[in-house]
């Protein structure tokens, strides 16, 4: 008769598991690395450039960048640390990619179970416009991966104590914030935080 493996053989294995795929969704990302293009790119790349400088690009009606003040700043940072290249542009995006990937196998688990969680995963490591996304500046990426750890957070607030889940709660509102630096149009997300909350 089979005998149920313990939870540390288990626990092991899907962090065996989750290491491939991450460790593939990387390889594919730096391979198929598009770096600095045209289009919005030299816009990101002017203003990250006043921030090192110390200063923050002027608001205006038309100015769209601007009101990203977090991916700025995650580039401004990137590029002043690892020094101007097309790898240290996309730097940031590419780790949200890779976040974004265990994220979706935390939710996946959290949900349903470990099986669906890696393979939510292994989906996102090789999903197309992710992979080619994940090397450009690209808002969408670093956006969904503040929403998924909000959302993370906001589900297992419902598994703990009143102290710990007011804290947890805390932590997806403010992250929930952040990600409206990413990108303005984010706020109507928290429509699908109340029905959660209702359900």
């Amino acid at each position: 008769m089979d005998m149920e493996k313990p939870p540390a053989t288990l626990d092991k294995k899907c962090f065996i598991q989750i290491s491939h795929i991450l460790l593939v969704a990387l390889i594919l990302r730096v391979l198929l690395m598009a770096g600095f293009v045209l289009g919005d790119d030299p816009f990101y790349g002017a203003y990250a450039r006043m921030m090192i400088q110390g200063q923050y690009p002027l608001l205006c009606d038309s100015c769209v960048f601007v009101f990203r003040p977090v991916l700025l700043l995650f580039v401004a940072l990137s590029l002043k640390f690892f020094g101007w290249s097309e790898f240290s542009f996309v730097l940031p995006i590419l780790v949200s990619s890779l976040v974004s990937i265990y994220l979706i196998y935390e939710l996946g688990k959290h949900l349903f179970d470990r099986a669906a969680g890696l393979l939510a995963a292994a989906f996102l490591g090789v999903f197309p416009l992710d992979v080619v996304h994940a090397s450009t500046m690209t808002n969408d990426i670093m956006l969904n991966m503040f929403l998924a750890l909000s959302l993370y957070l906001f589900l297992k607030a419902f598994e703990r104590d009143r102290t710990q889940a007011w804290i947890l709660f805390a932590l997806s509102g403010i992250i929930l914030g952040i990600s409206m630096g990413v990108k303005t149009n984010s706020f109507p997300v928290v429509g699908l935080f109340i029905q959660i909350a209702i359900y």
